[in-house]
């Protein structure tokens, strides 16, 4: 359930900081690349929680 929910939040923000890529062009690509930042981050704490569920 609570993979899900950071699935579904993750999906929304992609969804939305490519839609300001789109219409803010130069602005919009650096947030994109802060946001690609961030997932890469958010992705990397799924994956370690993840594995400390599997160790205990």
């Amino acid at each position: 359930m609570r993979r899900s929910a950071i699935r579904q939040i993750v999906l929304t923000l992609t969804t939305f900081f490519a839609i300001a890529a789109i219409f803010l062009d130069k602005i919009g690509k650096i947030f994109f690349l802060l946001f690609i930042t961030l997932l890469i981050f958010s992705i990397a704490q799924i994956i370690e929680s993840t594995k400390s569920k599997e160790e205990d």
